[in-house]
């Protein structure tokens, strides 16, 4: 859909539970930061009405474009998985099933924050 963002896509059609997601109203994307003038125009196209950013404020460091920068809402989802995989190491714990359980966690942390 973006050529600077491989990884930008539409959510519409994903089955939750109370129904589909509708097409064209919820996108997930990358970091903006890569987004070339062509890109921007076609995302502007889409009027977002926010750009909900859920890296950690070390991770946000590659804001995006100007053009765009004012629809971003920073929502940190906190401590992510770095530092729980750093901490299983560091134990001297880190199997593959701990590597996913914490996962698993991390990402149900993204519902909640």
């Amino acid at each position: 859909m973006l050529p600077g963002l491989p990884n930008f896509r539409d959510l519409g059609g994903v089955v939750c539970e109370t129904g589909t997601t509708r097409p064209g109203l919820v996108f997930r994307a990358p970091a903006l930061a890569p987004l070339t003038p062509a890109d921007i125009a076609a995302l502007e196209t889409l009027d977002p009405v926010a750009i909900i950013d859920l890296r950690a404020p070390d991770e946000a460091r590659g804001a995006p474009p100007a053009a765009l920068a004012a629809r971003r809402v920073a929502v940190p989802v906190e401590p992510g998985a770095a530092p729980r995989l750093r901490r299983a190491i560091l134990k001297g714990g880190l199997t593959r099933a701990v590597a996913t359980a914490l996962m698993v966690e991390t990402y149900a942390d993204f519902v909640h924050a």
